[in-house]
């Protein structure tokens, strides 16, 4: 099932000053932003459909952000995060993209996945460059009060940072049938904040 068009949003910035735009360009990859959960495989659907209408790769990522002082799911608060739980964190990540591009090279689309310690806005921007992706496909969904305020939006920040067009996914896509995240393991971390609007 396709995902309807009214519950996507397409930003399209002009190019930078002499930077050119591979939109549409054979091989230029979409680059995919993923946080491990199963809301942020929203996107995904139609990520494989336009890798197919334009002949391009996916290049799947997931930033694990360097913190100092964190917000763990239950509420409580690290002020520091010991390299165990960094490295344990990216461990994660990682088996989380490999699972995710085992079943989308089973639909014959050429993908590959990277995990960025990095801010996650930062990250996504950076990861966009190295792969020369054409494009820059999100999920979103918009917390409000004290969690927003905290995080800020990441959605904005990579709107800011690139002159990439960008798709975002409104919180109102059904979710995937079949979810990577529901296969792996928790984040000791909520790093859903990818998703923010």
């Amino acid at each position: 099932e396709r995902t309807p068009l009214a519950q996507c949003t397409l930003i399209a910035r002009p190019s930078a000053a002499g930077q050119k735009s591979h939109f549409g360009e054979p091989g230029a990859p979409i680059l995919l932003a993923l946080d491990g959960t199963p809301e942020s495989e929203r996107s995904l659907p139609l990520a494989e459909e336009l890798s197919r209408a334009f002949s391009a790769g996916l290049a799947l990522v997931e930033v694990v952000p360097v913190l100092t002082a964190v917000m763990t799911p239950d509420g409580g608060w690290m002020t520091e995060m010991p390299m165990d739980i960094q490295i344990r964190e990216e461990d994660i990540a990682n088996d989380y993209l490999a699972a995710l591009t085992k079943q989308i090279r089973a639909k014959a689309i050429e993908v590959n996945a990277t995990v960025r310690r990095d801010a996650i806005g930062v990250g996504i921007v950076a990861a966009a460059a190295q792969s020369g992706a054409s494009l820059i496909v999100m999920s979103t969904h918009a917390p409000t009060g004290l969690v927003r305020a905290l995080v800020g939006s990441v959605a904005l920040e990579v709107l800011h940072r690139v002159s990439l067009p960008l798709l975002l996914i409104g919180p109102y896509v059904p979710l995937p049938a079949q979810s990577a995240s529901a296969q792996s393991v928790t984040p000791t971390l909520d790093r859903s904040s990818a998703n923010l609007t």
